[in-house]
């Protein structure tokens, strides 16, 4: 079967079921299919197929949206996904991770970022404990000094604009980020935001939280707002290291279960909006 539409990777465990709740609202929205994505170590067997197609069955019997699924053969769970994924074409990916808690024993959620960072269009990231929204009513967007700023904002939009969702700018003035460049990303975000017809607001804050990167704060902002959803870019920037590399870390799997909207180094916007 081909996919197409909201792909779900999946290793059958307990974030997934919480993936596919949170692709069927999305998909109601956008009109696409869901298709699950499984890859074996092995050659496939009865009982996965079956596994597959028992889960595809609860899912268009009890939310009603169309479904299928995909069983690839891999040995590397980064780089076969991405090569299934870039030869698919989906419009997004919904993935499931158990958070900081199951890094150490889970290697789906410790590696998380190394496949949704690998993709061509965005990934939306639920924990199993993510509370399952039916809009994206408050969308998080921090405005930081990373490069290229403009694929963050054209992976936020079509989310807005399906979910009528309002946007926050958020700037965090911290001494490890670029002021003149946070400056003009904010000017590009409302330019943007402004074309798309989209409701956004903005706050700046000052460091109150001490930590290296800006991850602590932004996510204690993103609760006291009430945000649905934080927009993060996994660009891996050579000036920021390994502190952009934990800031990305702590936004997936933080422990406020927001659900979280990676855009991947290399974003075809064109298949966002397909």
């Amino acid at each position: 079967m081909s996919a197409q539409g909201i792909i779900i990777p999946t290793d059958f465990s307990a974030a997934d079921s919480t993936a596919i709740l949170q692709a069927v609202h999305i998909a109601r929205k956008t009109g696409d299919m869901i298709t699950l994505l499984h890859i074996a170590d092995s050659d496939t067997t009865d009982t996965e197929r079956k596994r597959m197609e028992s889960i595809c069955d609860e899912i268009s019997g009890n939310h009603g949206v169309r479904v299928g699924y995909v069983i690839e053969r891999g040995n590397d769970l980064i780089d076969d996904l991405v090569r299934v994924l870039r030869s698919h074409s989906p419009r997004m990916l919904v993935m499931g991770t158990e958070g900081i808690r199951g890094i150490a024993q889970h290697l789906f959620g410790a590696r998380i970022l190394g496949i949704v960072r690998n993709t061509p269009v965005p990934s939306v990231v639920v924990q199993d404990d993510t509370p399952v929204k039916e809009a994206f009513n408050k969308i998080l967007l921090p405005v930081d000094d990373l490069e290229p700023f403009e694929e963050k904002v054209k992976s936020v939009i079509p989310f807005a604009q399906w979910f009528n969702a309002e946007v926050k700018l958020y700037a965090l003035q911290h001494p490890m980020t670029d002021d003149r460049k946070v400056r003009e990303h904010i000017v590009l975000s409302r330019k943007m935001l402004k074309e798309a017809d989209i409701t956004f607001s903005e706050t700046e804050e000052s460091p109150t939280l001490f930590s290296a990167g800006v991850a602590k704060q932004t996510l204690k902002f993103a609760e006291s707002w009430g945000a649905d959803l934080i927009a993060i870019s996994l660009n891996d920037p050579v000036n920021k290291g390994n502190i952009n590399q934990a800031d990305c870390e702590r936004i997936i799997n933080n422990d406020q279960h927001i659900a979280v909207l990676c855009t991947p180094k290399k974003l075809d916007s064109k298949k966002l909006f397909g």
